[in-house]
Order: structure tokens, then C-alpha cells, then sequence
């Protein structure tokens, strides 16, 4: 009977150890979220991304030209979702399916079709990125669809407000 209580407990602390260095998105409440779309081909509004914490409904919206590589041709500005979009977004995303998809989908921005991607950072884990998805823009992924519509709604509203006044 020992034999037995010391073979399960060498079991489940080994199974625990390799749990616990899996990296996997863990806390939802810890999360950056940051979704966008990149053009390689173009002078201006080449790069769009919305910004946010988990946590917060507060959005950082950034815009940068081509090939920027000093402060000039950032512009960056501060917005925030509504209490139901935030609500909608956390309630949308599965970050179990999520952190099982691949980094790549078709080919991202080739002949300047653009990309898009989604990249979620766990700040308590790491501060490293947990997972990004890239795709090609317009496009979408098996598992993700709804999230990544409502993101690219945010970003085209605030893209409108901003950018395309």
C-alpha cells in the first residue's frame, strides 16, 4: 500500500511539474490584447493597432507610416470600449483555442494583401508574447471568427474616427 500512495504521488508532482511549465495563457484578467492590420507596400496608415488591457475597457489606438523608424509618423490615441463590447470581446475569446492555433494562416501580407494579426501577452507569466496569429487581411480563422470580427470592428471605427475623418 505505501508502495502504491509514493508510485501516485511521484506521478502527480511529475504530471504538476510538466503542467506548470506548459506556457499557456492563464489569467484573463492579466492579459494585453493587441489586434492589427500592416501593409509593407504603402506610404501612410500603414500599420493600425488597437491596444488593450483585459482588465480595463481603455484602448490605445496606434497608426505609423511606412517604415518608421524614430517617433515621426506615429500617431497614437487614447479611446476606450463600451462596458458591453469589453464584455463581449472577454466573453468571445477562448484562450485554450486560441493558444492552439498556428502563428501563420495563407500568406500574410504577400503582393501587399496586407495582414492582420492578434497577439494576447500574459504579464503575470512572462511579459512575452503567449501566442500571436497572423492572417491575411480580411481574412479570417477557423475558431476565431467572431473574435476577430469584433476586434476588426473596433479597429475600422476608430481607424474612421481618427484616420479617415
Amino acid at each position: 500500500m505505501k508502495f502504491i500512495k509514493r508510485y501516485t504521488s511521484i506521478i502527480f508532482l511529475t504530471g504538476l511539474a510538466l503542467f506548470s511549465c506548459e506556457k499557456s495563457i492563464t489569467n484573463p484578467g492579466n492579459l494585453v490584447i493587441e489586434t492589427g492590420t500592416s501593409f509593407g507596400e504603402c506610404l501612410e496608415n500603414c500599420y493600425q493597432s488597437i491596444i488593450f488591457n483585459t482588465s480595463s475597457t481603455d484602448i490605445e489606438f496606434v497608426v505609423k507610416d511606412y517604415q518608421t523608424v524614430d517617433q515621426t509618423g506615429i500617431q497614437r490615441f487614447n479611446d476606450s470600449f463600451t462596458e458591453k463590447e469589453h464584455q463581449e470581446i472577454l466573453d468571445t475569446i477562448d484562450f485554450e483555442e486560441f493558444s492552439s492555433l498556428n502563428e501563420d494562416y495563407g500568406c500574410p501580407d504577400c503582393a501587399d494583401g496586407g495582414a492582420e494579426f492578434i497577439k494576447i501577452t500574459d504579464r503575470i507569466t512572462t511579459g512575452e508574447p503567449s501566442h500571436m496569429v497572423t492572417f491575411e487581411y480580411g481574412k479570417s480563422v477557423n475558431g476565431i471568427e467572431k473574435l476577430i470580427t469584433l476586434l476588426r470592428k473596433k479597429r475600422e471605427e476608430l481607424s474612421n474616427q481618427y484616420i479617415n475623418q
